[in-house]
């Protein structure tokens, strides 16, 4: 058999209000600190709180995830803020029932599992629906998955994908 690899990366659409979020939470952060130094030290607990909300909004609005396909593996990998990459999970492609478009009537009788979102979420690209056994039981994975992906995985298994 051919040997298959195929790689892509999708960057997730940030969350709207994201980057204001962000800016209110650093402007109290120094506010906090700012009287936090100069007034009472009381301040420098809010001061805290907010930094560590800064922190956490800053890194989930950078999300990017990294598809591989390799042979009879399809492996997702979230990378945070170009920083940190951790492994989410790894699918055999032999425990997959139908790869489809969302909208498609292939993915409706699946509709009642639960759902593990890795698209970029734009709503001008529907994504692509995998429904595939786990170890956790049967989920349907929300995939982002471009020409050259769909084409790989057709080639390992041609019933199983419907553009």
């Amino acid at each position: 058999m051919v040997d298959i690899y195929t790689e892509t990366i999708v960057r997730r659409r940030p969350m709207p209000g994201g980057s204001t979020l962000e800016t209110v939470c650093k402007v109290l952060t120094i506010a906090n600190a700012f009287l936090g130094i100069s007034a009472s030290l009381i301040f420098l607990v809010p001061a805290a709180v907010f930094a560590a909300a800064w922190y956490f909004v800053h890194q989930n609005a950078e999300v990017e995830f990294e598809y591989a396909h390799t042979n009879g593996d399809f492996d997702i990998d979230k990378v945070i803020a170009n920083s940190s990459r951790k492994h989410v999970v790894t699918v055999d492609l032999s425990r997959v029932d139908v790869i489809a478009p969302v909208d498609s009537p292939e993915l409706e009788r699946f509709q009642h599992l639960k759902v593990a979102d890795y698209s970029a979420k734009d709503p001008e690209n529907p994504p692509y629906g995998m429904v595939c056994t786990l170890k956790d039981g049967k989920k349907l994975l929300l995939l982002q998955l471009n020409e050259k992906m769909l084409t790989g995985l057709k080639k390992w298994m041609p019933s199983k994908v419907i553009e």
